[in-house]
């Protein structure tokens, strides 16, 4: 669905007939765009609790394939990285 980025870049596809509303990222990195997507919590259950993760996205100058870059960990928020 949209290719994503974090501080690297990242792809996530959202579900199915989901629409990811793109926006500019805070901080006003280049042509990087931020939105979130909603995913179940647990995809055993698809109808269950549902959370938000944050993605990013930057067109690549010649698309290979897609690149995904998950930050945070012990140690690291998640949000922290910013793209570039």
């Amino acid at each position: 669905m949209g290719t994503v980025l974090a501080s690297g870049v990242v792809a996530v596809p959202a579900q199915a007939g989901e629409r990811v509303r793109w926006r500019d990222c805070p901080g006003g990195v280049g042509n990087v765009r931020c939105g979130d997507v909603e995913v179940p919590r647990d995809h055993r259950k698809p109808g269950g609790a549902k959370i938000r993760i944050r993605v990013a996205r930057r067109p690549a100058a010649e698309r290979r394939g897609t690149l995904v870059f998950l930050p945070g960990g012990p140690g690291q928020s998640g949000p922290t990285p910013s793209p570039r």
